[in-house]
């Protein structure tokens, strides 16, 4: 401030003494107001009232738009918030169209997966079915040829109930048995596995589980080679009904047992080829039957699947819809939110550089006060050019004095 009196007090000195006008010295005292008063204390005077005045009205300002600031980085903020809201709504939308485009593709291929399944199954079951059919024209051929000898042997195996203890004592009562009742104990003897001799017979008449073995004999395991040695006997000529007739009740009905075994044996050796071709047939059938129940089990799998596959596409396209109907009307939200964030960031530049321009302002306030209460006081007595001189030495002054921050003037 001293600097500034100084420099104002000689430019005017020198302009006084060069204009050869009598004109009263800077220091020289006058009456103000009642008072006697220096330039120095007019300057100052001024100086004290700018300065709280313009201080009061940039602090003020500098309040305000603070206020401003805080109210529009609120409003940017929330205006960022809202656009990036719109993004997650977009990412959601696009991630709702991927995932019905993802389930639309496991779609068709599940969906190709059970065709394929269905086909497989659809075939096996056929070729089950036909199988099927093949076993049971096989049975029935089989069933017709023993329909012919299964009741000889089941009429033959009721009649040992004719045989009761007083006929199997009557033939162990044989110490030299007739040839009937030896040939038909010798066919006998050999299909339960004893030597055909009688006194074999005589041991097995003995035994009281005799008619009972007979009975629960089984026919269908019957060793061929025993068979052929039983034949032996069966093909002799007194071997018949007709004859065992005139020897005994107990050897008929063994000859009539023996007979129907021997017919039931020939019957399945006749049929053994086509036995076997069921027993074949009965094997692919189990194999296809359990192939089948597996694709089965596979296919209902695969529908259930497929089946949930079908919601969960369904519940994609429902959201995905839902998300189509707002996305318009959400793209021009985020556009309008957009433009109104532009806006109120300008406002926020704008705002922000003027309360830079006000910091300014207050950082220079002090060496700009000094400068107009100076010229205020002094700047009257000169000329307009030697104002503009004095206002670039004060500026030079308050630089050297660091009363401004850079070296441009007010």
């Amino acid at each position: 401030m001293i600097a500034v009196y100084r420099t104002a007090e000689g430019i005017v000195s020198d302009t006084v003494y060069l204009s050869g006008e009598l004109m009263s010295s800077p220091t020289m005292r006058g009456r103000r107001f009642g008072a006697v008063t220096t330039r120095l204390d007019d300057m100052l005077r001024v100086f004290k009232v700018l300065f709280a005045f313009h201080q009061k009205k940039l602090q003020a300002e500098s309040r305000d738009l603070d206020k401003a600031l805080q109210f529009l980085a609120k409003k940017l903020s929330q205006a960022h918030l809202r656009v990036s809201k719109e993004e997650t709504n977009e990412v959601l939308h696009n991630g709702a169209a991927q995932a019905v485009s993802d389930t639309s593709t496991r779609l068709v291929d599940q969906e190709a997966v059970e065709r394929e399944a269905k086909r497989s199954f659809l075939l096996d079951e056929e070729r089950c079915a036909k199988i099927q059919s093949e076993i049971e024209v096989e049975r029935e051929s089989i069933q017709r040829e023993l329909s012919k000898t299964l009741p000889d042997v089941h009429e033959a195996t009721e009649a040992l109930s004719q045989i009761n203890k007083y006929h199997i004592v009557e033939m162990k009562s044989f110490t030299n048995p007739p040839q009937l009742v030896r040939l038909a104990m010798q066919a006998v003897c050999v299909l339960l596995g004893v030597p055909p001799t009688w006194s074999e017979a005589l041991r097995i008449l003995a035994d009281i589980h005799f008619l009972e073995r007979l009975r629960e004999f089984d026919k269908d395991r019957i060793d061929p080679m025993l068979m052929e040695r039983v034949k032996f006997y069966v093909n002799h000529p007194d071997f018949s009904m007709e004859n065992m007739r005139r020897a005994s009740l107990a050897s008929t009905t063994l000859c009539k047992w023996v007979l129907a075994l021997v017919r039931y044996f020939d019957a399945m050796k006749r049929m053994a080829p086509t036995q076997q071709l069921l027993e074949e047939t009965e094997r692919q059938f189990h194999i296809v039957e359990q192939r089948v129940k597996a694709e089965k089990r596979k296919l209902v799998d695969i529908e259930v699947n497929l089946a949930e596959l079908r919601i969960k596409h369904a519940q994609n396209l429902q959201h995905e819809s839902e998300l189509q109907r707002t996305q318009e009307t959400r793209m021009r939200w985020k556009s309008s939110v957009a433009n109104f964030g532009n806006v109120i960031k300008q406002w926020y530049d704008i705002t922000k550089e003027r309360q830079e321009t006000v910091d300014q302002q207050r950082i220079n306030l002090l060496g700009d006060c000094a400068i107009i209460a100076t010229l205020i006081i002094f700047g009257a007595e000169i000329r307009h050019e030697e104002r503009e001189q004095l206002v670039l030495q004060y500026v030079e002054s308050l630089c050297r004095g660091r009363l401004y921050s850079n070296a441009q003037g007010p």
